[in-house]
């Protein structure tokens, strides 16, 4: 086990190796980092992996997070917010800047890139790839990929997450990002459109379908 400076463990957390964190998190009572996956097609051999944690991160109790399957690491970044009891399956990536609000859980392989918020009790499939800056809207079920800047409530079309364009500051870039999520016309400030080809990327990679 490797952990960084000025990381506040509170009572009665658990940690299992192998498993990194880095500096400065928080990490609240009763919280499990590292436990063995929850893996369906074998629950009995121990997983190889290891998970790792970068710097700034909180993580609130009874939040659990597991080891890969097939990955190397189930991967958490820098400043992300996991409230109470959420759950990041084995073999998820969370990019930083990442939010799971409370009762929340993404299943396994989900890749979570930046600056994503997850509302209270909504989960994600298997394979899932929830793209920059978007929101997954209070008790949802995300079964597609939904791309950057997007918010999803279910039974209702897509919309842009504007919370995300104020916190962010992509102010500036609010027309070309609405043209993006409403029309999917594709950007063409450099910015944007690395954020959407980096989510293209993972796209394709899942095999899924998306909005």
């Amino acid at each position: 086990m490797r952990l960084g400076k000025g990381n506040r463990i509170l009572p009665y957390s658990v940690l299992v190796g192998p498993l990194e964190i880095g500096d400065d998190n928080v990490i609240g009572p009763h919280a499990v980092l590292g436990s063995e996956p929850q893996n369906t097609r074998d629950r009995w051999t121990p997983s190889t992996g290891r998970v790792v944690i970068g710097n700034r991160n909180v993580i609130r109790e009874f939040t659990g997070v597991h080891k890969p399957v097939l990955a190397a690491e189930t991967r958490i970044g820098d400043r992300c917010f996991l409230m109470h009891t959420t759950h990041v399956a084995h073999d998820c990536v969370l990019q930083d800047d990442v939010t799971l609000t409370t009762l929340s859980g993404i299943s396994g392989h989900t890749v979570m890139l930046r600056g994503v918020t997850m509302a209270a009790s909504a989960t994600s499939h298997q394979h899932s790839v929830v793209g920059h800056f978007s929101m997954v809207g209070m008790g949802a079920q995300l079964q597609k990929n939904l791309p950057p800047f997007a918010r999803y409530v279910p039974r209702s079309p897509l919309s842009v997450n504007e919370y995300a364009i104020e916190k962010f500051g992509f102010q500036e870039h609010e027309p070309e990002i609405r043209e993006y999520v409403l029309r999917r016309t594709r950007p063409t400030t450099p910015l944007l459109l690395a954020i959407v080809e980096e989510f293209e990327r993972h796209h394709l990679a899942s095999g899924r379908d998306s909005f």
